[in-house]
Formats: structure tokens, C-alpha cells, sequence
């Protein structure tokens, strides 16, 4: 296992690199509350890479800031080798970083191939051919929100509503999909379900950082993993490392 000390930035080279993802001495906050205390992280393409620990962690607020939603304070963001630090969320979009919040974010009142053309507009509209192209290759996944095109989101379940909004980032054309907490509030059924399509996923090599209490979960989808702690990452290492690790012991039993 990797310590998280021995992540620091100084020691990753200056310019593009091979990392779909380098995130280095990340600060950040909320006015003057400081969540984040210089967080390292980096994502292969095609990798997945887990962000663990307890409520309060920060794991949100670094969801948040890497897609552009809370500026960072201090470090750098490096997305396919570009210096993306501190552009907002519909630059961030374009270039394919696609954000699945623990609230989901749907518009209510909207039907679901409504919603699923919302996840276009960073792309040219929300009609025409490439629009309905984007729209059936993310419902492939999920093809139950073909049989609700019509229905209002608003009126879906909390499973179908957690598919919609992983669909919705998809047909956005992602290469980086961050999930927060997708197993949130769903039956274990629907759980087994979501990460079936999270699998599928994972084996079309599409990247995804993907916070999650369920930690058998999370370590099983990952390569890499991250253990957070008061804003700031106390473990880092391969995911079956940190399965037996002491600090992921600590961090969740306080042992």
C-alpha cells in the first residue's frame, strides 16, 4: 500500500502525462471553512478508483470541485495532460467530466427522454441525429427508461431515478464519470442491479471515480483506492491492499 505522504505532488512530473486524472495539493473549502488539505489523487484511462471514509470525510466536496461546482483554494487539476484548475462546471462538462451527485439532480417535472436531452446541451442541443445517437447508447444500460421515455422523472422510483442520472451523465459523451454514493437509499436488489451496469461500464473502459459507503463494493469495482478522513487522504493503494489495510480499519471503526 501507498502511503498518502508518499503521493505528494513534488514528486509527479511538471506537463501531460498518460493520467486521465492528477489532482495535486488540493485545497478547498466553503467561505472560510477549509474541507479539503491537500488532497493527491490520480486516475488511469480506464481505470476505476474508489473514495472511502466516514460522513464528513470531504469525499463530496472533492466530487464537487473536480467538476468545477466548488473552486479550489490551492493545487492543481490536470485532466488528459490540460491544466483544468478552477474552470467551471460547463467547460469541465464539454471536456467529458460528468458528475452523478448523491442528490441525483433530476428535473422533476420533466420526462425522462427530457432529462436524458439535458445531458446533450454541453454538446451541440438537445436534438438532432448525434443527440439521439448519444441517448440510445445510454440507455443500452438501462432499458427500462426506454419503456418511461414519456413518464415525469419525478414520478420514477428511487432505482430508476439513480438510472436515470448515471444515463443522463452518459450521454454527455463522459470520459471521466464521478458517482457519489449510487447505492444511496436503493434496495439491495436495485444495488446488485446498479452495479451490474457499473461493471458493464467499467469493462467498456470508461473511467469513474466512485465514492461509496458500501466498501466491499467499492474496493470490488476498483483498482486504486482512496481512504479520506477530515479532508484529507490517509491511505491510498491498490484496492485489495487497502481491503486489509489498519488506517481503513481506523478510519471506519476508530480502532
Amino acid at each position: 500500500m501507498t502511503p498518502a505522504t508518499q503521493t505528494a505532488a513534488s514528486e509527479k512530473p511538471d506537463g501531460p502525462s498518460e493520467l486521465l486524472l492528477d489532482v495535486r495539493d488540493l485545497d478547498t473549502g466553503y467561505g472560510e471553512i477549509q474541507v479539503l488539505h491537500g488532497i493527491n489523487l490520480q486516475v488511469a484511462p480506464g481505470e476505476c478508483v474508489a473514495v472511502l471514509g466516514v460522513n464528513g470525510a470531504g469525499k463530496s466536496t472533492l466530487l464537487s470541485t473536480l467538476a468545477g461546482l466548488v473552486p479550489p483554494w490551492k493545487g492543481k487539476v490536470f485532466f488528459q495532460g490540460d491544466d483544468v484548475t478552477g474552470a467551471p462546471s460547463h467547460r469541465l462538462r464539454r471536456r467529458g467530466i460528468g458528475l452523478v451527485s448523491e442528490r441525483r439532480d433530476l428535473f422533476p417535472t420533466l420526462t425522462v427522454e427530457e432529462n436524458l436531452r439535458c445531458g446533450c446541451v454541453p454538446f451541440g442541443g438537445t436534438h438532432g441525429k448525434k443527440a439521439d445517437a448519444r441517448i440510445e447508447q445510454a440507455t443500452e444500460l438501462f432499458p427500462v427508461l426506454r419503456e418511461r421515455r414519456e413518464q415525469m422523472a419525478g414520478t420514477l422510483s428511487g432505482g430508476e431515478q439513480q438510472m436515470l442520472a448515471i444515463a443522463r451523465a452518459l450521454a454527455g459523451d463522459v470520459q471521466l464519470l464521478l458517482l457519489d454514493e449510487p447505492s444511496l437509499g436503493l434496495s439491495p436488489i436495485i444495488v446488485d442491479l446498479i452495479y451490474e451496469r457499473l461493471h458493464a461500464m467499467k469493462e467498456q473502459r470508461l473511467s469513474m471515480v466512485l465514492v461509496e459507503q458500501h466498501v466491499d463494493r467499492a474496493l470490488e469495482m476498483a483498482g486504486h483506492g482512496y481512504v479520506m478522513d477530515l479532508g484529507r487522504v490517509v491511505a491510498a493503494g491498490r484496492a485489495q491492499e487497502l481491503r486489509d489495510s489498519r488506517q481503513l480499519e481506523t478510519v471506519y471503526m476508530g480502532a
